[in-house]
């Protein structure tokens, strides 16, 4: 029996990891155009709500700022907006799948271990708190500790 590479077509995996290919082709596509979709209803609604504000705006206001600059601004900050939310709402989306399917499969290979893991990050994120929290308070008394010496 020789061992061949899974990128030789004769490899007994080769098709289930072209299949993988193209299923993870196929729904990252429909992530980005569910995203994108939201994206633009999103920015739609916003820019519908910054119109009927624009609107309302006493003419006094126009007399001073250029219709221009408003649009120009307004116009900026919305795409900004939107292609912000566009990253972090499918980067957030990709990770939460990731931690998920990561969570599933070591519970499938091994429970304990899935349990000291989860555990261990825990207190780890709760340690990091705590010092945090820590290290707020002392700068405090450190503070008024020198504001004391100042003051004498």
């Amino acid at each position: 029996m020789t061992l061949t590479r899974i990128t030789d077509p004769r490899h007994p995996d080769y098709a289930a990891a072209l299949a993988l290919y193209a299923i993870s082709y196929v729904l990252s596509a429909v992530q980005g155009w569910i995203m994108a979709t939201i994206t633009q209803r999103v920015s739609k609604e916003m820019r519908s709500d910054i119109s009927h504000k624009i609107n309302r705006l006493p003419m006094w206001y126009y007399n001073r700022t250029t219709t221009g600059d408003v649009l120009s601004r307004v116009t900026n900050d919305v795409d900004t907006i939107g292609q912000s939310l566009n990253q972090s709402i499918g980067g957030l989306l990709s990770a939460v799948v990731l931690l998920l399917g990561s969570l599933v499969m070591m519970l499938l290979t091994n429970v304990w271990m899935t349990l000291t893991a989860v555990v261990a990050s825990l207190l780890g994120f709760a340690l990091m708190e705590v010092r945090d929290e820590l290290r707020r308070v002392t700068q405090n008394e450190m503070l008024c500790d020198w504001s004391m010496v100042w003051q004498q």
